[in-house]
């Protein structure tokens, strides 16, 4: 009812269609832009297991490698995610995600270097950007071509006519590792490997909570164990263990047997996911560059057999 003197107003149909569009857009860019990010973290996540497993692979059963242990983690971790059919579709986005992740390290700390960044078991996160772009752009160069030519910040030539080789080897290598265990569960009589369970702590605060509701929801810490089990028959059963009792960090624990991803670890990605240029709806990208590198992933190389 209206007050006696005041006057309806009728908008135009026209207008009101313009403003209902307009709402409806800014909601969809709003779910867009948390649909990306959510996007960033899950990724990010994945590949710390995976990277951590390389770990337990490596030092748990003593296999050899040339080179630093670090490096050799990321390219187990690469190479399973790349080769596993338990990796589902999107596998090359999520592992170009975790890449960013690298490159937004490595510009955020761009004033703070330090003698440790050299001297560190890790290579330097600009390293580990291209060395994951490398064995992704390995897998096949001519699906991966608009990709390439895109990219924000692109492999170099010299670099990028050899990736397809080092994915070649990074495979060979997972190949050795895989038979391996094999053999060593006949010489044990096993035919089953051990389990990869996950384990959610109580999130501390209402941060971790949503944290925790997300994984659950997406199931990024189950898939992530399916990845591992479908390559690694591994001598025992092994837990990760999503916790609050530590900070930016994951690592193995050898004594229980867990691979621990820390809750501060995952906030840490959440707080870089808003700045991933992908997370933005492609319409609020700054340049066409940025635009195609966002769209130009090749969506039948997003599933890779195992």
């Amino acid at each position: 009812m209206t007050a006696p003197g005041e006057r309806l107003w009728f908008a135009p149909a026209g207008l009101l269609l313009a403003v209902a569009l307009l709402v409806s857009s800014q909601r969809d860019s709003a779910a867009s832009q948390r649909s990306g990010a959510d996007f960033f973290v899950i990724a990010n996540t994945q590949y710390t297991v995976l990277h951590e497993i390389g770990h337990v692979i490596i030092s748990e059963l003593n296999v050899p490698y040339l080179g630093k242990e670090e490096d050799a983690a990321d390219q187990l971790a690469t190479a399973a995610m790349l080769r596993s059919s338990a990796s589902g579709p999107g596998v090359a986005e999520r592992l170009l995600a975790a890449a960013d992740g690298w490159l937004m390290e490595w510009r955020q700390n761009a004033g703070d270097r330090s003698t440790q960044d050299f001297w560190d078991a890790h290579s330097l996160d600009i390293q580990r950007y291209y060395n994951i772009n490398c064995l992704v752009y390995g897998t096949d160069p001519e699906a991966f071509a608009a990709w390439l030519e895109s990219v924000e910040v692109p492999l170099p030539y010299p670099r990028a006519w050899r990736c397809g080789d080092e994915y070649r080897r990074a495979a060979r290598s997972l190949d050795w590792v895989v038979a391996t265990l094999h053999a060593q569960a006949r010489q044990a009589r096993r035919t089953v490997g051990g389990h990869v369970g996950v384990i959610y702590e109580p999130p501390a605060t209402p941060e971790r909570e949503a944290i925790e509701k997300l994984f659950k929801k997406t199931r990024v810490l189950e898939q992530s164990a399916r990845i591992i089990e479908s390559q690694f028959l591994l001598p025992y059963d092994v837990q990760i263990v999503l916790t609050n009792i530590c900070g930016p960090t994951a690592y193995w624990r050898p004594d229980l047997k867990e691979i621990v991803i820390c809750y501060k670890l995952v906030e840490h990605f959440t707080e870089l996911a808003p700045q991933w240029p992908c997370a933005a709806p492609r319409a609020a990208l700054k340049s066409q560059r940025l635009r195609n590198s966002c769209a130009a992933v090749p969506v039948q190389h997003t599933r890779f057999g195992g």
